[in-house]
Parts: structure tokens; sequence; C-alpha cells
């Protein structure tokens, strides 16, 4: 098996994330395919699409991505205290099939405002024993 090497779309709809320029477009759909056509033309096997509170939700930016390439593979993050393990684990199921096989999948047990997650668990042990489950 060879590496297959993974690029990084910006999942935020203001620039400026990670240094990112300010571009006509930016943030939008149309931008992000863009980006994963480029990557996909360039032998790139994919990209990770960042989560987190504020941006577009990642699972439905994957599925547009998904169904507007041929071979890229979206790399969804995923933080345990947004969905339940049984409901991520039947929509990525599903994806990954209609995709034919390309969803790839991040867990991030990190902290990022949990409040806004409806979490009030912040201790790092909990958080990690929710990544587990």
């Amino acid at each position: 098996m060879s590496p297959e090497f993974l690029w990084y779309i910006p999942n935020t709809v203001e620039p400026g994330h990670r240094g990112d320029d300010t571009t006509t477009g930016w943030g939008s759909i149309e931008h992000s395919t863009e980006l994963a056509r480029t990557a996909e033309a360039h032998g790139w096997g994919g990209a990770l699409l960042g989560a987190g509170w504020g941006r577009p939700d990642t699972f439905t930016v994957a599925t547009a991505l998904a169904a507007r390439t041929r071979t890229f593979k979206p790399l969804i993050a995923i933080r345990p205290g947004y969905w339940q393990p049984a409901h991520f684990a039947a929509a990525a199921a599903t994806l990954d099939q209609l995709s034919r096989g390309r969803v790839l999948v991040n867990i991030v047990s990190g902290l990022d405002d949990p409040a806004a997650y409806g979490d009030t668990r912040t201790d790092p042990a909990q958080r990690y024993a929710r990544t587990g489950e």
C-alpha cells in the first residue's frame, strides 16, 4: 500500500483562518469545490474539512464535495459531543456507500467551547472516553 496525501480545505465562511488569502467567493461551496478538484487533479487523495462551532456543517460540505468530484475523499472532522455515535455512524456509512467508499473520518477530542454544543463536560478524561465510545 502506497502512502496517500491529503490537503486541507478551510471550512469557514470568513477568510483569515490559518493565514488564508481573501479571494472572491472565499468560503463558498464553489470555492471549496475548486480546491477539491484541484487537489484531485494533482493526485492528492482528499482533504480535511475542519469542524468547529460557527463553521458550516462539515458533514454537509463533505457530501456536496463528494457529489462534485470523482475520486476526492473528504476527511470529515467530527467532535463526539456534537453527534451521537449511532447517528454519526449511520450518516457516515450512508455517505461512504453513496460516494463509493470515499469517506474518511477524523475524530477530534479537543475542546471547542463545549457550551456551544450544549455540553457541560469539559474534563479531558471525559472527552477522550466519549471519543472511545
